[in-house]
């Protein structure tokens, strides 16, 4: 199907955040902050200027079939960001807000002509606002699977425990131990304790070696790219597997509902989303290359996604026949542009239906499912799942019950009316009358949040041991 005329019908666009740093203490690699940097900044705009040619410039080859053209203001309904806003803190985020900038830079054409005949632009030369939906880790686990989640925590022990893994350790023992003046005499182990491994260990070489002038002199190229190697070692060890319904999976499992949900909803002709971008860290790349055997065809992909790293899944038609996807990754700015790369070791097309029907039964599509698989009773929602499956109390009655729960909340009604009182937040004067401001905060639940039973549904919004992946 490659080298057929195909329409494109829409596309999903998953990618990495954008160079940070990340301030660690003293002695440890306890991280303090971590911030995008403007690198970080420059490469995902660079980005999102990549997808805007290619995705919405009528005269691309790979333009999208009537979505809004580049020369046009945003049409929010078409389009749609999300960005993880757990793991890497706000640099996630403001990957995609850089990101929207390339895609949709300022432009004449964000105005409104008054009634008066005064045309108005949006401010700085027309910027324009794109939403983007940021999702909370404790309210949506999709984009971070393996968080909070005991029973990978186990798995990921066993690996360390595991005689392949104790036998790369032992070759690259010395190696290891000859780090550690590069990183402040800071211990270096392959092996995970606390918060001590060779990812941080190579996050801390990198940043230094790209942000301190001395680093260069002291830790020769060659030292950071066998860094980086045994840190991809690490975490496809810990964040893939050759089973797809592997808890070392867990990340691909999580995210693909959303993903394949999207795929569906970009094949539907009557739906208006035609583009969506998620960003996020490293992990459900890798996940996801193993499961769809992507890093299995490649070798060169085993390894973790650079910065600004981005894969996409383009929804195709021949003369309105069924569905298909195309894959293509590109690996961060070193890259100059998407390179196809093929499903299961075949084509880089597949039937949507066949994508559906070899990545659906591994899919974790309810909170419920997750809190199982995790083993988790306590966090991110778990506790309501747990509490709701236990059914009900039979040392306290139904009437019993209702008693009690309407005597807590006059209390704590009384309570709440009296620390306003004594707040001033409210008077009460003659006349009875009583005058309230108090405002209020709440945050929206992501609408792409796993539900305790129910299925998802998408509703559109308005509002990281290969040579070859070097980078950051």
């Amino acid at each position: 199907m490659a080298g057929v005329n195909s329409s494109l019908l829409g596309v999903l666009v998953l990618t990495r955040h954008g160079d940070r740093q990340v301030f660690y203490q003293p002695d440890t690699y306890t991280a303090l902050d971590t911030i995008i940097t403007p690198l970080g900044e420059a490469e995902e705009f660079q980005l999102g200027g990549l997808l805007r040619s290619l995705y919405f410039d009528v005269n691309s080859t790979a333009y999208i079939e009537g979505i809004f053209p580049s020369t046009s203001a945003v049409n929010n309904t078409q389009v749609q960001l999300v960005a993880d806003a757990g793991y890497e803190g706000g640099v996630t985020y403001k990957s995609a807000l850089a990101l929207s900038q390339g895609l949709w830079p300022a432009t004449q054409a964000s105005n409104i002509t008054l009634a008066n005949g005064t045309v108005v632009h949006s401010p700085l030369g027309g910027y324009q606002y794109v939403t983007i939906d940021s999702v909370m880790p404790d309210a949506d686990v999709s984009l971070e699977g393996w968080m909070s989640c005991p029973n990978f925590d186990t798995a990921t022990a066993q690996v360390y425990a595991s005689s392949q893994f104790q036998q790369v350790a032992s070759q690259n023992a010395l190696f290891l131990a000859s780090l550690a003046d590069l990183v402040g005499g800071r211990p270096v182990t392959l092996q995970n304790i606390w918060n001590v491994r060779i990812r941080n260990a190579y996050n801390f070489m990198n940043v230094q070696y790209t942000y301190n002038p001395a680093f260069p002199g002291a830790c020769p190229p060659s030292v950071l790219r066998k860094a980086r190697q045994l840190a991809n070692y690490h975490e496809s060890a810990i964040f893939t597997s050759p089973t797809l319904n592997s808890i070392h999976n867990i990340p691909g499992q999580a995210i693909l509902p959303r993903i394949l949900d999207t795929l569906a909803q970009l094949a539907n002709t009557s739906d208006p989303l035609k583009f969506e971008s998620i960003s996020l860290s490293y992990q459900p790349f890798l996940s996801l290359f193993s499961m769809m055997n992507i890093s299995g065809s490649n070798a060169n992909l085993s390894g973790i996604i650079n910065f600004a790293g981005s894969a996409t899944f383009e929804v195709r038609s021949i003369n309105g026949s069924a569905p298909f996807v195309r894959f293509a990754l590109k690996n961060g700015s070193e890259d100059a542009t998407y390179a196809s790369q093929p499903f299961f070791g075949g084509s880089s097309d597949i039937p949507l239906a066949t994508l559906q029907t070899n990545l659906e039964p591994f899919t974790i599509r309810t909170l419920s499912s997750w809190c199982k698989t995790c083993g988790n009773k306590a966090t991110r929602g778990c506790n309501l799942v747990t509490a709701a499956e236990s059914g009900s109390h039979p040392s306290v009655s139904p009437l019993a019950a209702g008693f009690i729960g309407a005597s807590v909340t006059l209390a704590f009604a009384v309570v709440i009316l009296a620390l306003m009182l004594l707040m001033g937040l409210v008077s009460v004067g003659r006349g009875r009358r009583v005058s309230a401001s108090v405002r209020g905060v709440r945050g929206p639940r992501h609408p792409n949040a796993l539900p305790l039973e129910t299925p998802v549904k998408r509703v559109t919004s308005t509002d990281d041991a290969t040579e070859s992946w070097e980078g950051k």
